[in-house]
């Protein structure tokens, strides 16, 4: 990624408020980072969720036969 490359827009105090990032020969690093971006809201989205232990978990993918 070339750094000369990357903008960042500001607010009227100079604050950085967001960055643009050409697309073109960044791909790679932008789907990655996207997807992380997506794996996090689902971690906040689901982290009250009740844990199972491995075992039922095992048993539960047998049993929808994707083990």
């Amino acid at each position: 990624m070339n750094i000369e490359s990357i903008q960042y827009v500001t607010n009227e105090k100079g604050a950085r408020m967001a960055v643009v990032i050409p697309i073109e020969g960044n791909e790679d690093a932008l789907n990655e980072f996207l997807e992380d971006i997506y794996g996090h809201k689902i971690i906040q989205k689901r982290r009250r969720e009740k844990t199972i232990t491995k075992d039922r978990l095992l048993k539960g993918l047998k049993n929808d036969g994707l083990l």
